[in-house]
């Protein structure tokens, strides 16, 4: 996260030396070398906004529920960080609340298991077995999220298929 704010910070100070260059040359440049200045200008911060954009979005951590529970334990991650997890949604776990626009439910991974509350209205193929990704806080107790996706059910039943067949 920190590679990110040191190169915000260098895109900002290159785009204070640019303004400061052509406050001192404007006087000087015809129309036309005006024109593709400004235009220039402009698809420059476009491509900022876009590599800033996307960079930030990626820098999101993201874990199974082991790794988010040993990440939270030596600090990497913080409580409250925003975060996406994925599990499986664990069988007889889900709870709806409030008319069924809270739901809660626990996802799993081989070694552990959280709670998550969940605001919003769930994927059609949401129910147990399904891997579920969610993007939230954690905050030691409750993953609080309005963000669940859910896989394609297909993709495991046939990675299913495969692996009880290698151990035939």
């Amino acid at each position: 996260m920190n590679s990110v704010y040191i190169f915000l910070g260098l895109v900002a100070l290159f785009f204070v030396g640019l303004v400061i260059y052509i406050a001192i040359s404007w006087p000087k440049w015809t129309s036309k070398q005006r024109k593709y200045s400004v235009s220039g200008i402009v698809g420059l911060i476009t491509i900022v906004f876009v590599i800033g954009f996307f960079t930030n979005s990626m820098s999101m951590a993201y874990a199974r529920p082991t790794e988010l529970l040993d990440q939270i334990k030596s600090g990497e991650i913080k409580l409250g960080q925003q975060v996406k997890v994925e599990g499986e949604i664990i069988k007889g776990t889900i709870k709806k609340f409030d008319y069924g626009s809270t739901t809660e439910f626990e996802i799993k991974d081989k070694d552990s298991k959280i709670k998550v509350r969940f605001e919003g209205v769930l994927p059609d193929n949401f129910k147990a077995g399904i891997h579920a990704i969610a993007v939230g806080s954690y905050d030691g107790k409750i993953f609080a999220t309005t963000d669940v996706k859910t896989r394609c059910p297909s993709k495991y039943e046939a990675a299913a298929e495969k692996e009880k067949e290698g151990t035939k």
